[in-house]
């Protein structure tokens, strides 16, 4: 027996889509999140507990305000390059704040000089940066 299309398998077929063109990442709320230069390897590593669409507005809006304490900012002035904001990667997704403050640490070290930030805020400890080495964080 054929089974018709339902309204709820019609929407799962648009939730499978989403997925497979990267949209409803945007959506995602406390995340790890990498931007990417348009025309340069640089890019932005961040973690925002907002939803990620609200946290690029937010960079947008900086950038459009040239706001001279935003590093995206300072990047875009400096070189004349531009974000491609479309290209914006969720690296991970974290609810717990200090766990998710960790693993951005993390992830701009392991980026090193391809990442706009000057460095993390916050520092992680010898022993803590080789368990997370461990685990691949």
């Amino acid at each position: 027996m054929k089974r018709e299309a339902t309204g709820g398998d019609k929407r799962e077929e648009e939730k499978n889509e989403e997925r497979r063109r990267g949209e409803g990442r945007i959506e995602k709320k406390g995340v790890h999140y990498r931007t990417q230069c348009s025309d340069c390897e640089m890019g932005y590593v961040g973690e925002t507990r907002k939803r990620l669409r609200e946290r690029m507005k937010q960079h947008k809006d900086d950038v459009r305000l040239q706001r001279d304490r935003i590093v995206i900012y300072k990047h875009i002035r400096d070189t004349g390059n531009l974000v491609d904001w479309s290209e914006v990667k969720v690296l991970g997704q974290e609810d717990r704040r200090t766990v998710r403050k960790c693993k951005e640490a993390r992830f701009i070290e392991v980026e090193g000089k391809k990442v706009m930030n000057l460095n993390s805020r916050l520092k992680i400890a010898e022993q803590w940066d080789r368990l997370l080495r461990s685990l691949k964080i």
